[in-house]
């Protein structure tokens, strides 16, 4: 490499190179996950992905430190602290929150089904595949980003992005339907600068320097936004697109935000957005009405649930088999609810789960909490516990109680100190205000 190429790639790379903005939102198929301004972490849905049990609504996490990036995929979530420890959990990897020390320098993640892609210093680029404990250099530097999903990467080098793994849908980009192995990723081939990309489950979104949006991959019911359900191994423009800022690619959905705030949707809706008077699933961009999603800050896509940050505040909307909306229940929302619970400012001072400890402490209280989220959403006592506060006895200890966090605390010492035909009676001994309301 002669000193013009050095120079050349050291300004490209200042140049493509930002700070990842200082919340984040990643989503999976079955949990979702938010990074504050404070670097605090917060994650509900699925027990396995989590690594923490299942929660059915947003709950803290502490790493031991300040988080500085999430990802989540499919079935995965991986977490980046200030001090450079990455944990990874996830079907596959581990039921609780794994610390992952292949490569030293980790600066970036970005997870799929099957490996992680690690950004390390010097911008290299690594794939460590969890099933072999294989971790391959493939060779690529100078790279400012990563993206992945469903058993393929992506980097973006000074604005190219290479790309490698599975292409049975042309996700790669690459003109064609071979897969790549990572150590010969290839680039992406006649586009503009690009500056940012999202992976979905099967296709692919890139975002231009000049605020247009790129798709390729699977286009059934539209996720390409070209206005039909062909596909492409090939990028396509997609038309309609002008001042976009981010995008996101889920499973079955394409989102992205224009500098404004507006909401662009198109692909498989679920039925989510009904009533916003949108189809069940639209081929080209559809912008979702002003008033009801503008102004947005930030937006994550996954399995069948979307999620922004709009005033200061986390809205959620679509499938919620898992508990992924976050809003207490498993019922999915067509219209988007608000989050509670959250402080986008909190500092890193509450201590739900705390994975810096021996995670035995937490098998059991894990099956535990799993069960208590069970029964309080059979009995919706959630929904009580935000309009007003909650006076609970059981198994010697109670006081009243205002938050969700309270309330589960104490239902999980009757839960420890029960047996399993006294649980079945935990809606007799809850009270909700002065008594006057059983449940």
């Amino acid at each position: 490499m002669n000193n013009l190429t050095k120079v050349l790639l050291i300004a490209c790379s200042v140049l493509f190179s930002h700070q990842a903005q200082s919340d984040q939102l990643a989503a999976g198929k079955m949990h979702s996950v938010y990074l504050n301004d404070n670097g605090v972490v917060y994650k509900w849905g699925s027990e396995s992905p989590l690594g923490i049990g299942k929660k059915l609504i947003p709950t803290i996490v502490d790493y031991g430190t300040e988080v500085v990036k999430i990802d989540a995929s499919g079935y995965h979530t991986a977490i980046l602290t200030k001090s450079g420890d990455l944990y990874v959990s996830g079907y596959g990897v581990s039921t609780t929150p794994m610390l992952l020390d292949v490569v030293d320098g980790v600066t970036s993640m970005a997870m799929n089904n099957q490996s992680i892609v690690l950004l390390a210093a010097g911008g290299r680029v690594y794939d460590y595949n969890f099933s072999s404990k294989i971790l391959t250099d493939t060779g690529i530097e100078n790279a400012t980003e990563v993206s992945a999903d469903t058993d393929r990467g992506m980097a973006l080098v000074c604005g190219v992005v290479k790309s490698w793994g599975n292409n049975e849908f042309g996700q790669l980009g690459l003109g064609n339907y071979l897969d790549v192995p990572a150590e010969l990723a290839e680039p992406i081939l006649n586009l503009p600068m690009i500056v940012s990309m999202s992976a979905g489950e099967k296709h692919t979104l890139l975002l231009d320097v000049d605020g247009h949006v790129w798709a390729f991959g699977d286009g059934k019911n539209g996720l390409l936004g070209d206005g039909g359900s062909s596909g492409s191994n090939m990028p396509i423009l997609v038309e309609g697109l002008t001042d976009i800022v981010k995008v996101s690619g889920g499973r079955n959905q394409s989102v992205a935000i224009d500098k404004d705030g507006q909401m662009f949707v198109f692909g498989w809706h679920n039925m989510r957005y009904r009533n916003f008077g949108l189809n069940l699933y639209d081929i080209s961009p559809i912008k979702v009405n002003a008033g009801i999603m503008d102004a947005v800050e930030l937006v994550t896509t996954g399995g069948t649930q979307t999620i922004v940050k709009k005033d200061g505040k986390l809205h959620a909307v679509g499938g919620n088999t898992y508990g992924m909306i976050g809003d207490g229940t498993r019922t999915e929302r067509n219209q988007f609810v608000v989050l509670g619970g959250i402080d986008v400012t909190q500092p890193q001072t509450v201590r739900d789960v705390d994975v810096t400890k021996p995670v035995e402490q937490y098998v059991e209280v894990t099956n535990i909490v799993e069960e208590v989220n069970d029964v309080i959403q059979e009995v919706e006592i959630i929904k009580y516990v935000q309009a007003d506060s909650a006076k609970v006895d059981v198994c010697g200890m109670g006081g009243m109680v205002t938050t969700y966090d309270e309330l589960r605390d104490i239902v999980a010492n009757y839960m420890v100190c029960s047996s399993k035909r006294e649980r079945k009676e935990l809606h007799n001994i809850i009270e909700i205000g002065d008594g006057s309301k059983k449940i």
